[in-house]
């Protein structure tokens, strides 16, 4: 039968993710709770149950309305990857149709999502390839020397910069409370500046933080120089993978390497606690230097598509060199921090 739930509330949910095996942090209820708070929506999850109302098939969706950025499904929003999950192909397919019936009959523009499973060919069902992004991921060693040695050998950079980072006096912390947080989310609103983004409202890392980070879902390192913080970056764990979500750093501190410190006691924890892949997450192929700092952790990189149907469309599906996002850019290095901190909070759950 199909139907939709409510992930946070429907105890199955979890059941089902934690034993599919393409199953991500962001198809979790802790995630799902996240995106509420943020979009103030409830989540639509089309599911298909079998005879015994057990979960055999699923889409996580969120819509989003609205009058800038469209009105879409996005399966799902703020995640760098989230897909159909499906015991077969039979199961699937129903769902996958309605949702298909939901854009066509003019609910909503689009729908979105984010990767791919392994048991249908997504351009088989009328959905429209956008192969952008590039993840990478490092399969890693439970000894987390031996990876230390491995990685030193293949890159001279990471060595040399690792080194200095452990010399220079900066130590790392896992955060411990909302202050830490708080000290965190000034670096984000650094970096995204000099990025020429939009900053992130605080009350979106903190949902992060107690409903991800807090039940144990995830981690929040800084790195310090005296009382001062000047890198830090948020992990998620799930499954035998740690996936990196946030990283940020003071760029007035870059000479003491602290981004290269907090990823390596990043990368020690995870080999420690049995963890057997580290994420580094997605990228546009167009930002070379974070590509390659992220091949110095011995990552491969492979093209990760996100599909759309009926469509390309969205503001996912705009490259870095398009007139859109470079007027957007403009606009976030010309306007005043204080303004951008304004705009953020109003824009905020219109992107995604």
């Amino acid at each position: 039968m199909l139907t939709t739930i409510d992930p946070v509330e429907d105890s199955r949910w979890d059941a089902f993710i934690k034993k599919h095996p393409e199953s991500t942090i962001f198809h979790h209820s802790a995630w799902a709770q996240v995106l509420r708070e943020r979009y103030q929506r409830e989540p639509i999850y089309h599911v298909m149950e079998n005879d015994r109302r057990e979960i055999v098939a699923a889409i996580p969706l969120f819509s989003i309305q609205s009058a800038l950025t469209g009105n879409r499904l996005v399966c799902l929003p703020c995640s760098e990857y989230c897909f159909p999950l499906s015991d077969s192909r039979e199961s699937l397919l129903p769902l996958i149709d309605a949702v298909k019936a939901e854009v066509d009959n003019g609910g909503v523009s689009f729908w979105e999502v984010r990767g791919w499973g392994g048991l249908v060919v997504p351009e088989e069902l009328g959905l429209v390839e956008n192969p952008y992004y590039l993840r990478h991921v490092a399969n890693l060693d439970g000894d987390p020397e031996k990876l230390r040695a491995k990685l030193y050998h293949e890159s001279y950079h990471l060595r040399r910069n690792l080194k200095k980072a452990e010399k220079s006096g900066i130590v790392v912390h896992e955060a411990e409370s909302e202050d830490d947080l708080r000290r965190f989310h000034r670096l984000t609103e650094i970096t995204r500046k000099r990025l020429r983004l939009l900053p992130w409202p605080y009350e979106f890392l903190q949902a992060i933080y107690r409903h991800v980070v807090v039940p144990g879902h995830g981690f929040l390192l800084l790195a310090e120089l005296g009382d001062k913080a000047i890198a830090g970056s948020m992990y998620f764990c799930f499954g035998d993978t740690t996936t990196l979500k946030f990283n940020a750093s003071d760029p007035k501190y870059v000479q003491y390497r602290g981004n290269y410190l907090v990823t390596w006691k990043a990368v020690e924890r995870a080999c420690l606690e049995g963890y057997r892949q580290f994420d580094f997450g997605i990228c546009n192929p167009e930002n070379l230097g974070l590509a390659r700092f992220k091949s110095y952790w011995g990552t491969e990189a492979t093209v990760f598509p996100y599909y759309y149907y009926p469509a390309r469309q969205g503001v996912g599906s705009v490259s870095q060199s398009n007139f859109v996002y470079q007027a957007y850019t403009a606009f976030n290095r010309l306007v005043p921090e204080i303004a951008l901190k304004l705009v953020s909070k109003a824009l905020y759950r219109h992107l995604g």
